[in-house]
Formats: structure tokens, C-alpha cells, sequence
């Protein structure tokens, strides 16, 4: 059995774990909320992030990396076209994430949701929640610092929206994000969407009905428990609710003003 180190509100675990649950894979899930920095877990995942996944002894990291490998290893329905050029414009979706969206979601999630709860944090804390990449730790601090002014705020905004767009044209064309069948992209941007949703951010599609439909259709398969109600309790997700309600029209008038 795969054993799957996560925590429940990181993104990037969220995204694999819906890949587990549209395998059909049983596994076994280790919470390393409180030990993202320990010894123990830095051997498996020296750069002290999560998902990691444990299969036959294999150590495997980066949630992209181990999506693939879970649909390729385990039996269930693919999750991954046979034609080489649909598999090519899934994995220009999910290279997407990496090269900004999850970058910038970071930024969004910790003006929006985060920050000042770390800043009511002793220094030391505060140090320690920093991360360890260099450039990271460099953004975290700069957002820390400046908040809602914060120059990333904006750039991370224009991005979404051009996701938005970008997504609505293709839904506009085809049932699915890599054409007429589910795949790995689906799964990768449901949390995503869901993070979009936990920030107030559903003004991006309001007008948009090809990605409204496809964010309902992910939100109807099972596999959406798994990225929060299957791990976060309801009393956090109705004060996220309630926080979302706050700041999504922030989040709004930032790129009004910046256009």
C-alpha cells in the first residue's frame, strides 16, 4: 500500500490525492503538518514540502511527478490519453501550475488567508515558517511585510484571470480540459479552483459558463471530498467561507484599480 505524506490544506497534496481517489488506490496518509521540518521527514523530501509518496520502498516527490506515476503504476481508469498529442496538451496544462499558477496561488492564499495569522506569531515562529527556498522565503517576506500593497498581489491577480480566460475557451471546444475524456489536468486544477473559490475569487468565472459547468461537473465526482471535506473539519471551511466573503471583493477592487 502507497503511503502518502500531506498535509490536508496544502494544494499541491490536494491535487494527488484526487488523482488516488479517481484510481480507486487505497493508501495509507501521513499527516506531516507538524513535521514538515523534521529530521525524519527532510530525509524523505529534503526540500521539507509536501505531497511525498512511498511505494515499495520508492521514494517519489513533485505532485505532478507523482500523479503520473500513480497512473501509470496502480489499475483504475487512465487518467492520461493513449493519443500523443492530447496527452501533450494535458501536460501543457499541468506545466502551467508549476510555472506560475501554484506560485501565484501561494500569494493570493497568503495576503488573503494567512498573513495575519503569522504576523500575530512570536519572530521566531515566524522565521521558521518561512520557506526554505531562498527566492520563496524573499517573496514571503516582501508580502509579510506589505501585505495588501504588495506589488505580487497584482501580477498574481492578472494571472488568474488570463487562466480564466483561458480555461473558458477551452471548455468552450471540448468536455474536458485535454479533450472529450477526464484526465490528470481535471484533477490538477480542481483544487485549484477550489483555492480560487476559497478566496472569493468565483467572479472570474460568473460570466464565464463553459468553466462554471466544468468546476460543477468536478465538484459532482466523488473524488472532490478529497481535496478538503474528507480532511478539514466543517467549522474551519464555514470561517473560510465567511473570510472568503471579505476579501474576494479586495482581491476584486486590486485589479480594478491596477487596470
Amino acid at each position: 500500500m502507497p503511503t502518502l505524506y500531506h498535509m490536508p490544506i496544502a494544494i499541491c497534496a490536494q491535487k494527488v490525492r484526487v488523482c488516488l481517489a479517481e484510481k480507486g488506490v487505497v493508501w495509507d496518509g501521513q499527516d506531516v503538518t507538524e513535521k514538515l521540518r523534521s529530521p525524519e521527514y527532510l530525509k524523505l523530501n529534503p526540500a521539507g514540502y509536501v505531497p511525498t509518496l512511498v511505494h515499495e520502498g520508492e521514494v517519489v516527490t513533485e505532485s505532478r511527478v507523482i500523479s503520473e506515476y500513480i497512473d501509470e503504476t496502480f489499475d483504475g481508469p487512465t487518467l492520461q490519453s493513449s493519443d500523443a498529442y492530447r496527452r501533450s496538451v494535458m501536460r501543457r496544462w499541468t506545466k502551467q501550475i508549476d510555472e506560475t499558477f501554484h506560485p501565484f496561488i501561494f500569494i493570493l492564499s497568503f495576503v488573503g488567508l494567512f498573513r495575519e495569522r503569522i504576523l500575530q506569531l512570536p519572530e521566531e515562529a515566524q522565521r521558521k515558517s518561512m520557506p526554505l527556498d531562498p527566492l520563496k522565503a524573499d517573496r514571503m517576506a516582501n508580502m509579510l511585510k506589505d501585505g495588501w500593497n504588495s506589488p505580487y498581489l497584482v501580477m498574481a491577480l492578472r494571472r488568474f484571470e488570463k487562466l480564466a480566460c483561458d480555461m473558458e475557451a477551452a471548455l468552450d471546444t471540448s468536455t474536458w480540459l485535454a479533450g472529450d475524456d477526464y484526465s490528470l489536468a481535471d484533477a490538477d486544477y480542481t483544487p485549484y479552483l477550489q483555492r480560487m473559490e476559497d478566496l472569493g475569487l468565483e467572479w472570474l468565472w460568473a460570466s464565464r459558463p463553459a468553466l462554471k459547468d466544468w468546476y460543477d461537473r468536478v465538484r459532482s465526482r466523488p473524488s472532490f471530498a478529497a481535496v478538503v471535506s474528507d480532511w478539514i473539519a466543517p467549522e474551519a471551511r464555514q470561517a473560510v467561507a465567511a473570510q472568503s466573503r471579505e476579501i474576494g471583493p479586495r482581491f476584486q477592487q486590486a485589479l480594478v484599480a491596477a487596470q
